[in-house]
């Protein structure tokens, strides 16, 4: 590219053979010599040749000579020109006076780059988030372990996941924030203070920068001084908010937005996944009519409490209910009347049992309930204050088989107790147990509960 002998030799170009951008550059700085493709990118008003480097448009062609000048290597380093972007190489002779400098256009390969790099993030934000969709993880991990990935994703620290559940929002994941904080945001202070001020009609995502978090008290307060809220929406409807956050300002910016953007609708997805999830799992343990665990998730759970109370040497207790004459019940009134006070009944049991108790239909008439760390003395007192409830109830109902308006019946039930260790080491011989004390319940005048008794109880007590 550079021929001949002397100074003229030396700065002379075939410009037929050099197509890329070039030029000689004297060891003061000086350009010699260039081509065509040279001084169209940097030549304005007059030639490039025979001014110094340092009049060009790019300083960093003056760094890069100063560079290759003092260390006597050859010097790559990409740089924008005009809007374009360039891979410069600027190299010594080996005399070391003059210098080349080639530029070699990138721009259409640093979006290739660009392109392939987006894509891969893309990937990467997909199956990483997919990850977290595990059926055996419970709710509370399976969030814990979301918003880390975001977190991870995104590079910010701070964040949580705050979704919509019966028309209130709560927090059900978070990170590097206070307890007052996120004791104040599930009563309710980001639907009243935040939400009401943003506005998504636009778009899904809002921020808050260090200029606007003055207004929003309630992360002013929590050190925050820039603030991301992205809708997780799915069919159309908001099920609640992604919010990433950071106690430093932070510059808000396309690539940021679309990274957010794109987190935040695969969080939206994974989000109406395990919502749907959860609900066949609920449906498949449900009993479709009255909304209580059915059979199968009884004998799941007893079976998981028998082995608990076992390992840790801890007590349970298992209560049977029948409703009295419910066949007579369903001959006079008909079968909508029976299902409704089944439906009435299996209300009452979990208004009256408490909140660590499984209650489940376990076929027809019949109720089962299992209470763990319970004695058979404090079990009884749970049953016989259902058992007075349900006879104090009055139900009222249309009356199917006549057409007759409302009609106003009262029922009983009979129930029967038994307990862990005393009445059994397994499920069938606690059942069998509860149910045998409940059938002597019926047998001595039903609307009672009996604790089971070994030396009272046996087969064959007929059921009525």
């Amino acid at each position: 590219m550079v021929k001949g002998s002397g100074s003229e030799g030396l700065i002379s170009l075939d410009s037929g053979l050099i197509v890329f951008p070039f030029a000689v550059v004297d060891y003061i700085g000086n350009i010699v010599n260039c081509n065509e493709a040279f001084e169209e990118i940097f030549a304005r008003e007059s030639p490039v040749k025979g001014k110094h480097i340092r009049e060009l448009d790019s300083d960093a062609l003056w760094r890069l000579f100063l560079r290759c000048k003092a260390t006597g290597t050859q010097i790559k380093e990409r740089i924008n020109i005009g809007g374009k972007q360039y891979e410069v190489v600027v190299s010594q002779n080996g005399e070391g006076y003059y210098f080349s400098v080639c530029l070699y256009e990138i721009t259409l390969y640093i979006k290739i780059e660009e392109d392939l790099v987006r894509r891969n993030r893309e990937l990467m934000i997909i199956n990483t988030l997919s990850e977290t969709f595990i059926s055996s993880m419970d709710r509370a991990e399976f969030f814990k372990d979301l918003l880390t990935r975001v977190l991870m994703l995104a590079e910010y620290e701070i964040g949580m996941i705050v979704l919509l559940e019966e028309d209130t929002l709560r927090v059900v994941a978070s990170s590097g924030l206070s307890p007052r904080f996120l004791k104040r945001i599930d009563e309710g202070v980001f639907e009243r203070e935040v939400l009401r001020r943003l506005s998504f009609q636009k778009y899904p995502m809002a921020v808050i920068d260090e200029t606007d978090v003055h207004h929003y008290r309630v992360f002013q307060e929590e050190g925050l001084s820039f603030v991301m809220i992205r809708q997780l929406m799915s069919s159309g409807k908001i099920d609640g908010y992604l919010i990433l956050g950071s106690r430093m300002p932070s510059t808000f910016d396309f690539d940021l937005a679309s990274l957010i953007n794109l987190i935040g609708n695969h969080v939206s997805l994974i989000v109406e996944k395990f919502r749907l999830y959860n609900e066949a799992k609920k449906l498949s343990i449900t009993d479709p009519l009255t909304g209580l665990y059915n059979v199968r998730y009884f004998y799941m759970t007893l079976k998981t409490e028998l082995q608990r109370a076992k390992r840790y040497g801890e007590n349970f207790a298992v209560v049977v209910f029948d409703i009295d004459n419910f066949k007579a019940i369903n001959d006079t009134y008909g079968h909508q009347a029976g299902d409704m006070i089944l439906q009435e009944f299996g209300r009452t049991l979990l208004q009256k049992s408490r909140k660590a108790d499984i209650v489940a239909r376990y076929g027809g008439e019949e109720f089962v309930l299992i209470l763990p760390k319970t004695s058979k003395k404090e079990a009884l007192t749970v049953a016989e204050r259902i058992c007075e409830s349900i006879s104090e109830t009055e139900f009222e109902f249309l009356n199917s088989a006549t057409g007759d308006r409302a009609r106003v019946i009262n029922i009983t039930i009979s129930g029967g107790v038994s307990g862990f260790p005393e009445d059994g080491s397994t499920e069938k011989e606690l059942l069998y147990a509860a149910d045998m004390a409940m059938y002597r319940a019926k047998a001595e005048g039903k609307g009672r509960v009996y604790l089971y008794d070994r030396q009272k109880d046996a087969k064959g007590i007929p059921k009525a």
